[in-house]
Parts: C-alpha cells; structure tokens; sequence
C-alpha cells in the first residue's frame, strides 16, 4: 500500500519528522589536577568551565567518566570517598551525583602505588531547555584525589 502512495516503507504517523537533529559535543581532559576538599568549594573537572547546550525545545544527555588516582607521595596517604556530580545553570546543587571510593596506596604509595579507580555517569534533563552544564567533584575533607583521562559527551536531542 505504501507504494501506490508513494510513501516508500515510511507513514507519516508512524515516524513524524524531527522539528530538529541532535547535536554532540565532547570534550577530553588528560589530568585535571587535585580534587580537594573546602567548606564550599567544588572543583570542576571540566578544563574550560561550564559549557552552554541545549535549546528551548531539546532535553541534554550528559555522560561522563574519568579516574580518580591518590595524589602523591608527599601527601598523608588516606583513604577517601569524592563525589561528582552534575551542576546546571551555576547551581550549587547537583541535579545528580555519584560517590566513588578511592582507597589509600599502602605503607609506601611510591612502591605500591593505588590502582586508578574508574568512574562514570549517565543524566538525562527531565525538562526541555537550554542549561549551562558543569561537573564538578569533591573529596573527603582533609583529603585529595587526582581526576585523569576525564572525558565529557553532550548530547542534545530535541523532544
């Protein structure tokens, strides 16, 4: 039947055209510096600050992952928890966060250095409209982590 239409294998009601297409944005940092912990301050783990995506009618796609590593051998070798969250619109409350365990590297972290503990996230914006999109991170107080190898996807997809 499609073919006497001139449809050709698609119906309009089946599959209603997009008003737009979906846009992807990455972004990649190598080693991010040491995630500390302040009474207020959270650090972001993106190189350039927060980044703007999304329209008035699309929903963003956040995926994030990274690893979190002990800093050095100077410091007091410590077990800690970091938690990473998502921020939107300079909010100081993450619309979504993970917490992620980094254990200490032993007695002698510069002959037995800790294994590198991976991480990631995946949000979706429950509402339509443009944000500004910030991860951020924060280690135990008294504590601090190395983020590595972070890498941010944004997806935009309209509704």
């Amino acid at each position: 039947m499609g073919k006497i239409a001139g449809i050709k294998n698609k119906s309009l009601e089946t599959y209603p055209e997009l008003s737009g297409q979906p846009t992807i944005s990455t972004e990649s940092v190598t080693n991010v510096g040491p995630v500390t912990a302040t009474i207020s301050a959270l650090f972001s783990l993106l190189p350039h600050g927060p980044l703007e995506a999304g329209g008035s009618t699309d929903r963003i796609i956040v995926m994030f992952s990274g690893q979190f590593e002990w800093p050095n051998a100077t410091e007091v070798h410590t077990s800690t928890t970091a938690t990473v969250g998502v921020y939107l619109d300079g909010s100081l409350t993450p619309s979504y966060i993970i917490s992620v365990y980094v254990p200490d590297g032993g007695t002698n972290p510069l002959t037995n250095p800790p294994a590198p503990v991976p991480f990631s996230l995946y949000w979706e914006t429950s509402a339509d409209g443009a944000h500004t999109v910030d991860i951020k991170a924060q280690a135990t107080p008294g504590t601090a982590v190395y983020a590595a190898n972070c890498s941010l996807v944004l997806i935009t997809t309209p509704v």
